[in-house]
Formats: structure tokens, sequence, C-alpha cells
């Protein structure tokens, strides 16, 4: 987290926007608050979080923004200019979370950051935005398996975690799925060890069945079905009823 922290331009560093990226679920997001929460201590600003996984137009970054300041749209100044005028007072740092899903993001950031000179934008996505100025941050995923194959931080932490809610790491109806996507030829591996993919993309099932043919056997798999409607915030029992 400090070499993160020490990238940022409210903190002294040399970057106004850093990127954190990763597979999902490797923790982006919770790296991404930690580093608010010291930069907010340590330099006496409020970072502004702004949660984007349910928009889908690059437009609502800024509204979405003005509306953590608490800035209210009124005709003779829009919510936007409104925005630029209070970021423009002091250094901030805006954590703009979930952009993969919008095209253009970076455009609109960029152009923010122009007009305000001492905004530190620092945004997570699964992929680098591609604009001018990005610094990129990988988080990548724990090691299951230690080189000599003692077992990883991944299962460690995985065993501290089941203690800590008073269970036993090892459940006898357990399955064990891999969220990250496939590493090529680690088929026998995953066969080893009980574990079964969540295959996501056409690419990911062809590899799979690719895999299935070399060993000659069946290999479990499930797959992930992006409909959008966790997207939609509705209550669970709504969100039931749809299915």
């Amino acid at each position: 987290m400090s070499d993160l922290a020490q990238l940022l331009a409210v903190t002294g560093g040399p970057a106004r926007l850093v990127t954190v990226t990763g597979p999902p679920g490797v923790g982006k997001t919770r790296v991404a608050i930690e580093v608010g929460r010291w930069a907010g201590r340590e330099h006496d600003i409020c970072p502004a979080f702004v949660p984007l996984a349910a928009e889908t137009e690059p437009g609502e970054i800024l509204e979405l923004l003005a509306a953590a300041y608490s800035i209210a749209g009124i005709p003779e100044r829009p919510r936007p200019e409104g925005l630029r005028e209070r970021l423009r007072r002091q250094p901030e740092l805006a954590i703009l979370d979930n952009l993969e899903q919008l095209p253009g993001a970076g455009e609109v950031i960029v152009e923010l950051l122009e007009d305000c000179p001492d905004l530190t934008c620092l945004c997570t996505s699964r992929t680098r935005l591609d604009v001018y100025g990005e610094y990129e941050f990988v988080v990548d995923p724990l090691a299951v398996d230690e080189d000599d194959g003692a077992p990883g931080p991944a299962v460690t932490l995985f065993v501290e975690r089941c203690g800590a809610v008073g269970r036993r790491a090892v459940v006898p109806r357990a399955r064990i799925l891999a969220l990250n996507g496939l590493v090529p030829h680690a088929a026998a591996d995953f066969v080893a060890h009980g574990i079964a993919p969540i295959l996501s993309s056409l690419k990911e099932i062809m590899l799979w069945r690719a895999e299935a043919r070399g060993l000659e056997r069946l290999l479990p798999a499930f797959l992930h079905v992006e409909t959008g409607l966790n997207r939609l915030a509705l209550p669970q029992r709504e969100f039931a009823s749809l299915r």
C-alpha cells in the first residue's frame, strides 16, 4: 500500500492519475480505499469515493463525483461546473471505483484533471485507461502454492479467515472455484487440487475444452453469465422474481 500511496501527487508523488488494475475479486477496491484513508489521515484531506459499477455512461462520473462533494446543480451553474469550482480550491483526492465498463472514462477524467490542477484521481479497473499521464499499479492474485509446493499466501489467508469465524478450514463437501480465469496448461493442477474454474468467455471455454481433450477426460467447470441484472440495484426479493 505504501508504494501506491507514494505515487499520488496529493501525497507528494509524481502521479495525478493512478489506475489500480487486476482481475475481478483481487482486492482493487479495498486497496484504493485503504490508501484513501491513509492519505486522509496523513495529509489532512477528505477523499471522495465514487462507486461506478452500476454506471454505463462516462458522463455520469462528473455527476456522481459532484454528489460525493454535496454539490447541488442550479440552472445558472450546472453540477459539473460547480464541481470544477470546488476542486480548484485546494488539493483533493477522488477515488473512482470500477471503470472497466465505461468506455471513454479516461478522456473525461483527463479533461477534469486539466481543469483542476490540484486534483489527484485514484481509479480502479480491470484494465488500464490508456490515457496520457496515467500510472498503472497492478494488484496480482495471491499465490496458491509456493515454489517448493508448500501452501501459498492464498491458502494461508483462507485458513486464517475460516479460523476467525470459527469454521474448520477443510469442509468435506466444499467445492473450490478459481475466480480469476485460466492459466494455460494448468488443468492437471486443477484436477489434483479439486479446483473447478469459472469460465466467463468463449475463449476460456475453448481453452478448457482443449485442456480436457489433452488429458482425455471430462473436466468440471462453471459458467459465469453476465446478464447486467446485478447492476440494477434491485432489492433481493425483486431480483429473485426476475429469474
